[in-house]
């Protein structure tokens, strides 16, 4: 029996070893990779719907190259500063969805939904 997510399935069949590493055996990586970090900053602060917001979650991590971190701060402030410019805040906690599927056997495919947006065609 077990949940198991779009991250969990892809991770398995890329690399079951790392699968055991991460999920089973709950090991955590050394470092930060500068993409994630600046996309998880980023996402922080339009979350808020705050631009300071990103930069204190820069300011939360431990990262190695610091000048690197003041770098990322500017471009995570701009982002999130260009996007609430031109969409406004949108409260993305009530926007989220948790999809929990039951695949059988007591097992599950779990994920969020950020946001769908229905187009005009």
């Amino acid at each position: 029996m077990g949940k198991y997510s779009h991250s969990k399935i892809s991770t398995f069949m890329a690399c079951p070893r790392k699968y055991d590493y991460v999920y089973n055996q709950k090991l955590k990586p050394i470092g930060h990779k500068e993409p994630l970090i600046l996309g998880s900053a980023v996402h922080k602060g339009i979350e808020y719907g705050d631009p300071i917001k990103a930069v204190e979650y820069l300011d939360s991590i431990e990262n190695e190259a610091s000048e690197q971190n003041e770098t990322l701060k500017v471009i995570a402030e701009a982002m999130v500063t260009g996007y609430l410019k031109l969409f406004g805040f949108r409260d993305i906690k009530k926007r989220e969805m948790i999809v929990d599927v039951p695949i059988g056997d007591g097992d599950y495919l779990y994920g969020i939904v950020d946001e769908i947006e229905q187009q005009d065609d």
